[in-house]
């Protein structure tokens, strides 16, 4: 049964980018050759010189009458120069924020990555255009899903093009809030799975173990979970160390849970691993390998 599988998810799901016109003129046909007729010779061979200076005057042209090529105007330049001053990851459910200069009036465009490799369209990601200042500041909203590590920025001001990298951090707010025990840790990870709330359950989850899993498949995957009257209770709390998938041998706290569902009773022992003061579930190899391909995990997962 479904509502079920929902009260035992930590059973279920685990530990538990052009020429010219200028040519050199011919020697015109209207220029007489010198005759040998008597009193003629000097007037034929006036035009003649002359003709001669005209074509010696149009092939010997100076290299001035070729146009020069235009200089190139801004426009026709590649890009502009930019500064990046403030490069700020955060939190998710927190706000990034980015911070250029460049000459005033350069129009520049910014687009954000997540560590998952998805394009955001988060609101204030849009072009701007720089100030008197040429500043240019973007701040926009990081998803509360959004997996920690780190994602890439890409900004272009005016053809020129620079890719950085925006560290996306660790949800602490939503982290298991009981740190100091293991015991009310999972019974705070487990009650956060009886009411829905997936993005606490996913922010609870081992990091390396959420490196396998979209947070969006993660809450698909239960998201027609029905919710059921159960009761838990933590029944012991033991230090064990247990080889752990892909991660290794590690030291757990391994909580052992009562769990009463109508009728129904039972106990089931999880390993939770410290991590940075809070206590993280974890996923068995089946569970990693079905999210791993974009598939939910069968209901019979165990660990």
């Amino acid at each position: 049964m479904r509502w079920l599988t929902l009260c035992l998810l930590f059973i279920v799901c685990g530990v538990t980018a052009c020429g010219g016109d200028d040519e050199p003129a011919a020697t015109p046909t209207s220029a007489q050759e010198p005759t040998a007729t008597e009193g003629s010779a000097d007037v034929t061979a006036e035009p003649t010189v002359t003709t001669a200076a005209t074509a010696t005057d149009a092939t010997e042209a100076p290299p001035t009458a070729t146009p020069e090529p235009p200089e190139p105007s801004p426009t026709d330049e590649p890009g502009v120069e930019f500064a990046v001053i403030e490069i700020a990851g955060t939190h998710p459910g927190d706000f990034a924020t980015v911070e250029i200069e460049a000459a005033p009036g350069t129009e520049c465009s910014i687009a954000y990555r997540t560590p998952s490799d998805t394009a955001s369209a988060a609101e204030g990601l849009e072009p701007r255009t720089a100030g008197s200042d040429g500043r240019i500041r973007w701040e926009w909203l990081i998803g509360q899903s959004t997996r920690p590590g780190n994602g890439e920025i890409v900004i272009d001001c005016d053809g020129t093009m620079q890719t950085f990298p925006i560290e996306i951090l660790e949800d602490q707010s939503a982290a298991t809030p009981n740190t100091s025990n293991p015991g009310d840790a999972r019974i705070t990870q487990i009650e956060a799975a009886v009411a829905g709330d997936w993005e606490l359950v996913y922010a609870s989850l081992h990091p390396e173990h959420q490196a396998y899993v979209e947070p969006e498949l993660f809450s698909s995957c239960w998201a027609d979970a029905a919710t059921a009257d159960i009761t838990v209770d933590v029944t012991s709390v033991d230090e064990l160390a247990v080889e752990v998938p892909r991660i290794g041998m590690q030291d757990t706290a391994a909580v052992t849970v009562h769990y009463t569902i109508g009728a129904i009773e039972l106990d089931v022992t999880s390993h939770l691993i410290e991590v940075d003061g809070t206590w993280r579930w974890l996923l068995p190899e089946a569970a990693l390998a079905a999210y791993e391909s974009g598939n939910c995990p069968s209901d019979d997962t165990t660990f």
